[in-house]
């Protein structure tokens, strides 16, 4: 029975707090830019203006309103590879500490994902995260270095590592443009 007299505070349990070390730590390099973003800007503005024109002649010429539509489409897509190419390519930092994945400005407990594999992507490595939610969507990173032991042995010090998952053209693709 803990000591009860008044004016004296009662231990009920001690708080112990873990402290959180870094394991490993580092910015993703620069993905590969998508074609349309190595080519000159003004190749993409001249390329959406000819088409739109010829969208807005063709919906005139045959009296149809999907053409205009089609042009408009096609202006919006124009406007959208000119924004995104004005913008530098984005890069991430990736934190890995006794209890979290830290990956740019969001946290990932470690309870909360399931393990990791390794795919090898060009002159870098691919590390996927598989979350424990079915909810949530599989992390992509890439690690900077081509040696995988080195990779495995950053992540293995917190998850466990899984056996490959089939990689979906969708993937592929969205890890190449960096969606």
């Amino acid at each position: 029975m803990p000591n009860t007299q008044p004016g004296q505070p009662v231990l009920l349990h001690q708080d112990v707090t873990q402290t959180e070390a870094t394991l490993a730590s580092w910015t993703e390099p620069s993905a590969k830019q998508v074609v349309l973003q190595q080519l000159p800007l003004s190749y993409v503005i001249a390329a959406t203006a000819v088409l739109t024109v010829i969208l807005v002649f063709l919906g005139w010429l045959m009296d149809d309103f999907n053409f205009y539509g089609g042009a408009l489409v096609m202006l919006m897509a124009g406007v959208a590879v000119t924004v995104q190419h004005r913008q530098p390519p984005r890069e991430r930092t990736v934190i890995i500490t006794t209890q979290n994945v830290q990956i740019g400005r969001r946290t990932y407990p470690l309870n909360t994902l399931a393990g990791f594999w390794l795919e090898q992507a060009g002159e870098v490595i691919a590390v996927n995260i598989e979350p424990k939610k079915a909810s949530m969507l599989p992390i992509n990173l890439l690690y900077p270095s081509v040696n995988a032991q080195e990779a495995r042995a950053a992540f293995a010090q917190v998850m466990p590592e899984l056996e490959p998952r089939a990689t979906s053209t969708t993937d592929s693709l969205s890890r190449y443009i960096r969606l």
